[in-house]
Order: C-alpha cells, then sequence, then structure tokens
C-alpha cells in the first residue's frame, strides 16, 4: 500500500499545458472509451449552498445522475461552477477568449475494485449564446423546469474529450493513495454572456472560484506541466464516444461485463479484403453492409441438412419390416413341419391291426432337421433385420 503518488505522476488540478492545441495533436493519442449516464431531472430550480456549489447533492437528495464506467458505477457528488482552468486545451484556438468559467462535475464510487475512485468532468463555458436549463435556472429561481445537468454537456454525442488521471495523496499516514481521471470537453459549451452576468448577480458573488474538490484536499501545488508535445503524449489520451454510448454499444454490446452474450442478429457478416479494408495499421469496417449473422447460420443449417444422410427409420418403416420378417418366420415352421411329419409318417409300417409301427428306415439326418433348421431360423431371422435396418 503506498500512501504518497509516483514520481512523475500529475498530483495536480488543472494540468498545466504549454505548447498549442491542434487536431492533428488530439488525434494522435486517440483512445476510445465511452460511459453510460443516466441522467436525472428535478422540478426545482438549482441553487448555490456555498461559493460556487450547487444542491446537486445533498441529504435527503436521493434522485441523483449516475454513470457505469470501467464496470463501476459511479454517483455524483458535486457540482461546481468556478473560474476557467484549461482554456489553453479548447479548439477552435480563437474560442479561447470566449472561456472565463467553467462547470465541473465530480463522481465517485464505493468500489473497491477500480483504479479510478474519482471522476471530473470539465466543461468550458464559452461565452456566446445558449441557455442551458440548468444554468438558466441558478439564474431565475422563478424559472420553470425540468433541470438536468445533462444540459451542462455538449449536444453532439461524438463531442471530443481529452482525459488524464491525477493522483490524490493518501489523506493520512495510513491511507493509500487514490485516482481521480479529469474527463475535458475540448468543445466546451456556449452560454449568453447575460446568463452567466445574472447567475452571477442572483448568487452575490463578483467571479467564481477554483475548483474545490468533494473530498479531503489532497491535490498538491506541485503542479505537472506539459512543455512537448512528448509530455502530451506520456500524460493524455483523447476520445470521441464519451457521449456515444448507445451507438457504441451497437459495435461492443455489453462493454463492461467479462462474459458477453449477444443475439446473433447483432452481428453482421462482411467480407474481409485486407488490401481495401486495412489502411495505417486499422481495420475500417462498413457496418452497413454485409449479411446478419442469423441468416448466415440459417442458411448453413439448410444445407447441412440437405446433405445429411437419414440413420434412422420412422416407426411405419420399422413395423413394416418386421412384419415381413415375422411372416417369413411363421412360414418357414410350418412348411418344415409338414415336410419332417410326411417322411415320418411314409418310412413306418402299418399292421393289420392298424397300428404303425417303426421301423429302421427313417434316415439318420432327418432327425437333425429340428436343430439345425432352429439355427437357421434364428440367423436367417437376425440377418433379415439388420439387413432391413442397413438400407
Amino acid at each position: 500500500m503506498s500512501t504518497a503518488c509516483s514520481l512523475g505522476a500529475i498530483t495536480s488540478f488543472p494540468l498545466k499545458k504549454l505548447i498549442t492545441a491542434t487536431d492533428v495533436l488530439y488525434n494522435s493519442v486517440e483512445e476510445p472509451i465511452t460511459m453510460d449516464i443516466k441522467w436525472a431531472t428535478r422540478s426545482t430550480p438549482p441553487v448555490f449552498t456555498e461559493y460556487g456549489i450547487t444542491d446537486e447533492v445533498g441529504a435527503g437528495n436521493s434522485n441523483l445522475t449516475t454513470l457505469r464506467f470501467l464496470n463501476n458505477t459511479y454517483t455524483i457528488t458535486s457540482v461546481q461552477l468556478i473560474a476557467a482552468s484549461h482554456t489553453s486545451w479548447i479548439l477552435p484556438l480563437s474560442a479561447q477568449t470566449q472561456n472565463s468559467e467553467d462547470i465541473v462535475m465530480t463522481f465517485s464510487t464505493t468500489s473497491t475494485s477500480t483504479t479510478y475512485n474519482f471522476l471530473t468532468f470539465v466543461i468550458p463555458i464559452l461565452r456566446s449564446a445558449g441557455n442551458p436549463s440548468y444554468l438558466k435556472g441558478l439564474s431565475d429561481p422563478n424559472s420553470q423546469g425540468p433541470f438536468s445537468l445533462q444540459s451542462c454537456f455538449p449536444t453532439n454525442p461524438r463531442a471530443q474529450f481529452a482525459y488524464y488521471a491525477t493522483c490524490l495523496a493518501g489523506y493520512s499516514g495510513s491511507a493509500s493513495t487514490q485516482n481521480m481521471y479529469v474527463f475535458l470537453s475540448i468543445d466546451g459549451i456556449s452560454v449568453a454572456p447575460a446568463l452567466i452576468t445574472e447567475i452571477l448577480e442572483n448568487s452575490g458573488m463578483q467571479k467564481f472560484g477554483t475548483y474545490k474538490p468533494p473530498f479531503v484536499s489532497r491535490l498538491t501545488n506541485n503542479a505537472t506541466t506539459i512543455r512537448t508535445a512528448g509530455d502530451f503524449t506520456n500524460y493524455v489520451l483523447t476520445t470521441t464516444q464519451l457521449l456515444n454510448y448507445n451507438s457504441f454499444k451497437q459495435l461492443y454490446p455489453t462493454l463492461d461485463t467479462t462474459e458477453r452474450k449477444d443475439n446473433t442478429d447483432a452481428y453482421k457478416c462482411v467480407p474481409l479484403d485486407p488490401d481495401a479494408s486495412i489502411k495505417n495499421g486499422q481495420l475500417t469496417v462498413d457496418i452497413e453492409k454485409g449479411t446478419v449473422l442469423t441468416k448466415v447460420l440459417e442458411d448453413r443449417d439448410a444445407l447441412r441438412a440437405s446433405q445429411s444422410s437419414k440413420t434412422s427409420m420412422d416407426p411405419g418403416r420399422i413395423e413394416k419390416y418386421l412384419g415381413s420378417a415375422l411372416g417369413i418366420f411363421l412360414a418357414i415352421i410350418v412348411f418344415g413341419c409338414i415336410i419332417y411329419f410326411v417322411v415320418i409318417l411314409g418310412a413306418g409300417a402299418v399292421s393289420p391291426t392298424g397300428t404303425v409301427v417303426s421301423g429302421d428306415t427313417t434316415p439318420s439326418w432327418l432327425s437333425q432337421i429340428p436343430t439345425y433348421g432352429f439355427i437357421v431360423l434364428i440367423a436367417g431371422f437376425i440377418g433379415f433385420i439388420i439387413g432391413a435396418m442397413l438400407s
């Protein structure tokens, strides 16, 4: 158990960046991840409970926004408006001058199996145009709901986010370190300048302060600074799938489970042409083409059935063969008995009193007929049945 963050780890918020943000830079470290967010709604407008922190989380409030990430459930623990923290990360560069405030939301989990105990979302506010319902509620206590934090996120499900991990020192000498993932919206959201002014006036504040984490302060003043592209690739990743959970899940069902159970109609079989589909080490598949796997399996079953041989007889066929065999068996017995007694009677003599007197004229082979006949009959009957079954 380590109570101190490792050397070289990010231990501050925000992560400072001195190099210029570009699309090329962000795309070079893309690592798609997503999460399933369940947005809570409220009918009453939000208010500030203390400097820049809203009443979204508090005693008795059970209607809270949650999310699933890396097989763990997180619950929102803090919503704050703060002074701009990641301005140099915003694209396009011309929009950076419009950023004076951010809205920051922090989620936490009680799971002990995760590497990331806290998730913090930073949404830069661009003073341009727009009236997100949640911020509208903060500006006017008489505004009508519903109000949801979803309105403070980009509306584009493919909006790009940069993310990095910051280490939180142990809160005591015997407590281990924890980690917080920071997700930064590169696009931000547009908010009318007048709306920000109304929020400040309604709250009695002149400006917003810095981020106040919802945990014991464990961030250090030893801020890590990104000075080169090499530093950037060591610490930062990006994704355009963070808010695209439903569409992304169609490609990767049950994303956060170790065992996948998918319906066959959830897949398509697409011919793979390595020369056309693989470029620069990446596989491109057109999911609109191809044949649904269910249909492929149906065709395969039909082909297998047409080529398979019939290995068993139906009951009617068995009854027919057994009836024939039994008839032949009985006929042989009857004819055998007739022949046997005719020979026996023909070999005897009739006395003047009318009684049959046995003589020695009966052939010796005749006495063996019952034994040999029985063996032949049984063997023939068995052979007949085997031949009928094989046919």
